[in-house]
């Protein structure tokens, strides 16, 4: 059964983190093709943090899939991984951009 989860990314901003972004860009719009990533965008709250909303079988699988992200690889972000179990999602969800 698939699981929802809601992931909080917090990135390093320097120059590796620039020199990877494009990558990163990437490897988001890879997962949201493979439809694994629902929605994801900035942190307008924190400088240098993503939200991602995902889903996957299990949390091992999108950890496997968290280590592909060229951000992660040269260690300059960190994901934080919570499941969570949605009762409603609006029918006009896809407006909100």
């Amino acid at each position: 059964m698939v699981q929802m989860y809601l992931i909080h990314v917090s990135v390093d901003l320097g120059e590796i983190s620039e020199q990877y972004h494009a990558q990163h860009i990437e490897f988001l719009n890879q997962q949201f093709d493979n439809k694994v990533f629902l929605t994801f965008g900035r942190n307008l709250s924190k400088n240098s943090a993503g939200v991602i909303i995902a889903q996957a079988e299990n949390q091992d699988e999108l950890e496997r899939i968290e280590a592909l992200d060229p951000y992660v690889k040269h260690r300059c972000a960190n994901y934080e991984i919570e499941e969570f179990s949605p009762l409603k999602i609006a029918k006009d969800f896809h407006l909100f951009k």
